[in-house]
């Protein structure tokens, strides 16, 4: 009995595909999606697609995508980061007088001449410590917290014709003193490593509000020994 089971199996899908047709592939299925639009190149444009919510965030008005080597972060006082894309700007600061204060971007900037600038972008104003330790510059930003989990990553610029050899950001608890470590209180520190040990030292630390209404903490440093240009192994 069981070939004919099977043959009536057969019989009764090869009826369904006959009176309903193929089955349409995912593609068909959506055809009220929108596509992604093509540029000069091979790279696909970002469209105006809404979210979940209904509305469309602001960086997805951004139209166009950068090109390599090309800097899409954060520059102080520079609203549009594209000089030949002039219809979308970066968001001002919404949270000035809320909250506590929010670490929303490190930066680095190297200069020609050797020297840099660290800079911290932050939604408040908030305390900021310098300290050396076993030849690593801890600056420490008090009360402060992530706004956003990627300002954890860590910034490799030893390829920079700087002293600086890399950034990194985690947030810390406060504790009290011990007999071999020094009280803190609760924030964000961010730890400075450079490329020769004698070029360790505090920056030169200032402060502005800039037209973003962000308030930024900058750290400048001067050019390094000619033996920091080699960097690290490893």
């Amino acid at each position: 009995m069981a070939p004919v089971f099977r043959l009536a199996a057969v019989a009764t899908t090869a009826l369904a595909i006959t009176f309903a047709g193929p089955v349409p592939d995912a593609a068909a299925q959506h055809k009220g999606a929108p596509k992604a639009k093509q540029g000069n190149g091979s790279r696909p444009l970002l469209t105006n697609r809404k979210g979940k919510s209904g509305r469309v965030r602001w960086w997805q008005k951004l139209r166009r995508i950068h090109e390599a080597g090309e800097y899409g972060g954060v520059t102080p006082g520079v609203l549009y980061p594209y000089s030949n894309f002039k219809t979308w700007k970066r968001p001002f600061n919404r949270h000035a007088t809320r909250g506590r204060p929010r670490l929303t971007w490190v930066g680095f900037q190297p200069k020609k001449d050797g020297s840099a600038r660290v800079f911290f972008q932050l939604t408040r104003d908030a305390p900021a410590s310098q300290r050396l330790e076993k030849g690593v510059l801890v600056v420490t930003l008090e009360g402060a917290r992530f706004r956003r989990r990627n300002t954890r990553r860590k910034l490799d610029t030893r390829y920079f014709d700087t002293a600086i050899f890399g950034i990194k950001a985690r947030r810390v608890h406060a504790r009290r003193a011990h007999k071999d470590r020094p009280a803190r209180k609760a924030g964000i520190e961010v730890r400075i490593t450079f490329k020769n040990a004698a070029d360790a030292r505090e920056g030169k630390i200032s402060r502005a509000v800039m037209n973003d209404k962000f308030s930024y903490v900058f750290l400048d440093f001067g050019p390094g020994t000619p033996a920091a240009s080699n960097g690290k192994d490893g």
